[in-house]
């Protein structure tokens, strides 16, 4: 492996790490008692003059970007969409199963290019229906004494992959014609415009503009959200796309759902049933196949 790879790969472990850790920021806030619109105001809010702060410090925004800045203010757009599915979503189901619905995205992704005229080898068929059967897995019945499965946060969880699904096809065109440090800055704000003309709204029905942190450790799961799996989890991203190329990069992701889950029984208390483990790695496993055509 030649250097360049090297630091591609170690750019997406990063990246990727630090985004596994996002349900479980969010989680947190949502357990202190934050409204979600609260945490994506916060998130967005701190989270772009930080990438414009950074991107001043390295001097990139001179490079040349040759989409205009409306599109990655789309992409900001959907990834606000997003994130306000992914906080509802959380709201209702563990995060353990809320990541393993929502990694049905890359089989979604295929299903719309096949939608779009593009041939779905065979490989691509099998890789679906590992995704179907790891699905069925994730939603067992839950053991008696447990609370029931929330319908509201199945469907949050797959319609925020369908949502990723469309970020990621139009994010792949962006990327493609110049992606760029500058575009992620312009991405985030965009980002950060719904929950701003949102503000009006909530001072009418008397909410208020935003409601303060009320101590430390909300400050820190909210800086946690803010600087890794926000700021840096973009910035690594998109440095490690630019080494290691897209594909390659995505069979590396694959590792995200697993940390994600890794972190919610470890930190959150969650349990995992032997049939969900195997449920979740029939979905990661379809992953793989999608993405291993096109390396």
């Amino acid at each position: 492996m030649d250097s360049s790879r090297r630091a591609g790969l170690i750019y997406i472990v990063i990246s990727v790490t630090a985004y596994s850790m996002f349900s479980i920021w969010v989680k947190a806030l949502q357990t202190s008692g934050m409204p979600s619109l609260d945490i994506g105001l916060w998130r967005f809010g701190l989270a772009v003059p930080l990438i414009w702060a950074v991107i001043a410090f390295t001097r990139r925004s001179t490079q040349p970007v040759n989409q205009p800045a409306w599109q990655p203010i789309l992409m900001g757009l959907l990834l606000a969409s997003n994130a306000l599915l992914a906080f509802f979503g959380l709201e209702r189901i563990p995060v353990s199963l809320f990541i393993m619905l929502f990694y049905t995205y890359p089989a979604m992704v295929a299903l719309v290019s096949l939608a779009m005229g593009e041939r779905l080898p065979l490989i691509g068929w099998a890789a679906l229906g590992l995704t179907l059967v790891g699905v069925a897995l994730t939603l067992e019945t839950p053991a008696q004494g447990e609370p029931p499965i929330s319908l509201e946060g199945i469907a949050l969880a797959l319609v925020n992959a369908l949502s990723t699904t469309v970020y990621f096809i139009v994010g792949s065109r962006v990327v493609k014609s110049g992606g760029s440090m500058l575009a992620t800055g312009w991405a985030l704000t965009g980002a950060l415009l719904p929950f701003l003309l949102l503000i009006p709204l909530r001072l009418t029905t008397g909410e208020g503009v935003i409601a303060l942190p009320p101590n430390l450790p909300v400050w820190l799961n909210l800086l946690g959200l803010v600087i890794v799996s926000t700021t840096l989890a973009n910035l690594f991203l998109n440095a490690g796309i630019q080494h290691l190329g897209a594909p390659r990069a995505a069979i590396v992701g694959t590792i995200e759902p697993v940390l994600t889950v890794i972190w919610a029984v470890l930190l959150l208390g969650e349990t995992m049933t032997p049939q969900r483990w195997l449920g979740g790695a029939l979905i990661i496993a379809s992953v793989i196949l999608l993405q291993i055509k096109r390396v």
